[in-house]
């Protein structure tokens, strides 16, 4: 029998496991993100099987995407919630950004299906240029080192 961590351990990791979790997973990101940027290339250079591949890798990387804001959704926002006074509001923001990201990954697979080969070429180029910057986005506000962190003090505690 395989034991199965216990599935509220996840919510409750230290921020800075919640922090480190999801950098890995981002730069993960990014490396799959070049790899299409380089699957666009082979597109638009015109090479064999061009197309087929880089639908594929698409489409791969799209599921790979919306396991990110699951897991990003469980233990992220409520680990924002709980940082500081801003906590809510940081968690809020993240969710509308996973509204706008879940209707661009829905478009994706629209331009998956329709697009002819040049504006795949465009709107892959695009769609990577798009998630590399919210991905900045989140470390940079979400992420940073002074958010997440296992030391948090209330901001109604006063110094001595």
């Amino acid at each position: 029998m395989i034991k199965r961590p216990y599935r509220g351990a996840l919510k409750r990791l230290r921020p800075s496991a919640v922090r480190e979790r999801i950098l890995q997973q981002q730069r993960a990101m990014f490396s799959r993100l070049d790899d299409l940027l380089a699957a666009v290339s082979a597109l638009a250079a015109d090479l064999p099987l061009a197309l087929d591949q880089t639908r594929a890798l698409a489409l791969s990387i799209r599921r790979e995407l919306l396991r990110n804001l699951a897991l990003e959704a469980k233990i992220l926002m409520p680990a924002l919630r709980r940082a500081d006074a801003w906590g809510e509001t940081r968690a809020q923001t993240l969710e509308e950004r996973h509204r706008v990201r879940r209707v661009e990954l829905a478009a994706l697979l629209d331009v998956l299906v329709r697009a002819d080969p040049a504006s795949l070429v465009r709107d892959l180029r695009q769609f990577v240029v798009t998630r590399k910057a919210d991905m900045t986005q989140v470390q940079r506000n979400d992420l940073a080192p002074g958010v997440l962190r296992d030391d948090v003090t209330g901001v109604d505690v006063n110094g001595g």
